[in-house]
């Protein structure tokens, strides 16, 4: 994964385990980031999930079926 992919990512992780607007704000920017795991297996949505994140589940959700869509 590129250096500036692999940032994001990290930050993404983060951002999820600490607000719904900052995960927002980067799924929308990059996606993509939806789809890709760390190294531990986990993804942005096993993180929300696993920490009770509800709102940012849904949004998460919410973008990843918008980028569905929009591919069809």
């Amino acid at each position: 994964m590129e250096m500036r992919k692999e940032n994001l990512l990290l930050t993404l992780h983060r951002f999820v385990l600490l607000t719904y607007r900052a995960a927002s704000l980067i799924v929308r920017k990059s996606p993509d980031l939806l789809n890709v795991v760390k190294d531990d297996g986990f993804s942005a949505l096993h993180l929300a999930s696993l920490n009770g994140h509800h709102s940012v589940v849904e949004c998460l959700i919410k973008v990843q079926l918008h980028e569905y869509v929009h591919t069809i």
